[in-house]
């Protein structure tokens, strides 16, 4: 692996780079001359900001106040490993964050350097970009320029849920945290979309859509997962489970790709069936929707209020143990943790 203090410091170097270069985005407001695709960019994020901060109850900061350009259309690419014949993540651990399912990489050479070196020791991998990262209080987190090629909801999404991160953040619970984050930065981007535009806009109605069709393709992979976790857990030798998890995975992606206009209704997931599908795929998906239902459990009982929900996983920060156990027998009256 690259050296931890190597690491750290060659990431830190080039995330103060990039600070280096960002701009505050009310002064650029006043400039008569700014561009009218940023100037749109900049209106929606403030009334994102504001409608985070007073209609969900998400922590008020200066994130999202500052603009950088860059010249590429994604911040960062993120490795994930797992073994090949099982779900056991491999794990990384960073000084005062703690311990995490995966690793962010500003240079693409060094993300597939240390990709192999987990795939020769025995680990399937994954990596793709990001589009934003959440720098946990240590640095606002800014608006990039690629960002402006953005639909309202997504940009919606995406700053809710950095937000949240940066509202609450649970040491060692990154499944937990994640889950919360895709959580709140999918029910309130579609809040927020609505408010702006309406029920019946064609804004909103794509967005639920979307919306439709992401659930869809986690039920699709959970499924996967299902059947793959089924063949691990067996008596089977190891080259068995990697020879069915192959035929498993090749039968996935067939069915999708004859069955997809029944499926989904818009084509963001048209050529699924060239994924590089394997176990850190899967777990990487897994990390920030395995266990959402518990929110929506949450969302449900507060009357559909993002507001109350909000309140009630800040209270999660004065707690100690598993947080979704306490949500469960404690808020949810649900000892059976089911």
């Amino acid at each position: 692996m690259m050296n931890g203090c190597c690491y750290i410091v060659k990431q830190g170097v080039t995330i103060l780079k990039y600070n280096g270069r960002a701009r505050d985005i009310g002064r650029l407001m006043k400039d008569s001359t700014l561009a009218p695709d940023l100037r749109e960019l900049f209106n929606n994020v403030e009334e994102i900001r504001a409608f985070a901060f007073d209609s969900i109850g998400l922590k008020r900061n200066k994130n999202f106040t500052r603009f950088i350009k860059i010249d590429r259309d994604y911040i960062v690419e993120v490795l994930t490993a797992a073994r090949a014949d099982t779900f056991k993540q491999y794990r990384w651990w960073f000084p005062f964050a703690g311990s995490f399912p995966y690793k962010g990489f500003f240079d693409h050479k060094d993300v597939v350097k240390e990709a192999e070196k987990l795939r020769k020791k025995g680990y399937d991998v994954n990596y793709g970009r990001v589009d934003a990262f959440s720098m946990l209080g240590f640095l606002s987190d800014p608006v990039y320029s690629y960002m402006k090629s953005f639909s309202v909801y997504d940009l919606a999404e995406l700053i809710i849920h950095e937000q949240t991160h940066a509202t609450i953040y649970l040491r060692n619970y990154i499944s937990f945290n994640e889950q919360a984050a895709s959580f709140t930065g999918d029910e309130g981007g579609l809040a927020f979309v609505k408010m702006k535009f309406g029920p019946e806009s064609e804004q909103y109605k794509t967005a639920v859509l979307e919306n439709r069709d992401y659930d869809t393709y986690i039920t699709l992979l959970k499924s996967l997962y299902g059947r793959l976790d089924t063949v691990y857990g067996s008596d089977l030798t190891k080259g068995e489970k990697l020879a069915r998890k192959e035929r498993i995975i090749a039968a996935f992606k067939d069915s999708v790709k004859v069955r997809y206009d029944a499926l989904f209704k818009t084509g963001q997931y048209k050529g699924l069936e060239k994924a590089r599908i394997n176990n850190a795929y899967l777990m990487a998906r897994m990390t920030y929707t395995e266990n959402l239902g518990i929110f929506y459990e949450l969302y449900k009982k507060n009357n559909y209020s993002l507001r109350l929900t909000m309140a009630q996983l800040k209270m999660l920060k004065k707690i100690k143990g598993d947080p979704e156990k306490y949500i469960r027998e404690k808020v949810l009256g649900n000892s059976s943790g089911g």
